[in-house]
């Protein structure tokens, strides 16, 4: 019965632990609490990032002033991908670094193919999270939702991963039905007509698309090389594949070595001039990626992992 009443981690982890540790950021004790120049520089940083978010995300970065009216998706994005970049030199090393140790488990155990190897792991970084929030963010920090994090990865392991077992499907189909209706009069009949009518365009929809347009075109191809998709290939290969003509960049660096190598999930950088055109069959394009241009000319590529 226990394990057939799985965590949330919508709520349990992006509006809870990462909201509370945002929090703590802004307005917590002292010890945590970061200077206004500071969450200035991290609202700065998160709006530049707003170009290089593609169309799979349903929002893009706002500030932190906003903070109070961010949505379960936008510390979803803050917590796996954003985070990692807007934080760096400008919280302690020792909140980044904690902050890290959550975010990597959560990378893990929001993918199906790294809860599957890599559970363990993510079940001591979590406990290790736990244990040290106390040190860093004193005992109020321990509510319930962050001593859930301690039985997480039983539910990943339980369901294959986390979005398996999440809010986040249901949440995201509202507003597709709130678009279904069109006046206060017989709500519920507009949404099943609306259905019936779109159901073989939804379905149609559900084929796999392949940009060509920035930000859109972006992919982890492997632990080392990652590219952007420039054109369709008039070419197919022998079973039939659309091939796309891309630049493949390799020579691949980790993005961070603590709490692991990054390459774990799927994010490095690369030399933005070190790249080959090559041709890629549609199989290879699985693993779609955020493209962040950096100040020192590489560019950093984040592999999208969760499924909704």
């Amino acid at each position: 019965m226990v394990t057939g009443f799985p965590a949330d981690y919508m709520h349990q982890v992006c509006l809870g632990v990462q909201k509370r540790m945002l929090l703590a950021w802004m307005r917590g004790r002292k010890e945590t609490r970061l200077s206004a120049r500071h969450m200035k520089e991290i609202s700065d940083r998160l709006r530049s990032l707003q170009r290089f978010i593609p169309k799979i995300f349903a929002r893009k970065p706002r500030g932190l002033d906003e903070i109070d009216r961010w949505k379960a998706t936008e510390y979803r994005q803050f917590l796996l991908y954003t985070g990692k970049i807007v934080l760096q030199g400008i919280i302690p090393e020792n909140l980044y670094n904690h902050f890290l140790v959550l975010s990597v488990a959560m990378c893990i155990l929001v993918s199906e193919d790294l809860t599957s190897q890599h559970s363990d792991y993510a079940r001591a970084l979590l406990k290790y999270f736990v244990q040290k929030s106390q040190d860093l963010y004193g005992r109020e920090f321990q509510v319930y939702n962050v001593h859930s994090l301690l039985h997480l990865t039983d539910d990943a392991v339980e369901y294959g991963c986390l979005d398996t077992c999440s809010a986040f499907p249901f949440e995201n189909y509202m507003q597709k039905i709130l678009k279904m209706v069109r006046s206060p009069k017989n709500p519920l009949v507009q949404i099943f007509k609306r259905y019936r009518e779109s159901h073989p365009v939804i379905n149609d929809l559900t084929s796999k698309v392949i940009s060509c347009k920035r930000p859109n075109n972006y992919f982890v191809i492997n632990d080392q090389s990652c590219c952007e998709v420039r054109s369709v290939s008039h070419q197919t290969n022998n079973t039939g594949e659309q091939m796309y003509i891309c630049r493949v960049y390799g020579h691949a660096q980790s993005l961070f070595q603590h709490p692991c190598d990054s390459m774990l999930i799927g994010a490095m950088t690369v030399r933005q001039q070190d790249y080959q055109i090559q041709e890629l069959p549609e199989s290879q394009l699985n693993s779609q990626a955020i493209m962040i241009e950096r100040s020192d000319g590489k560019l950093v590529f984040l592999a999208v992992l969760h499924g909704f």
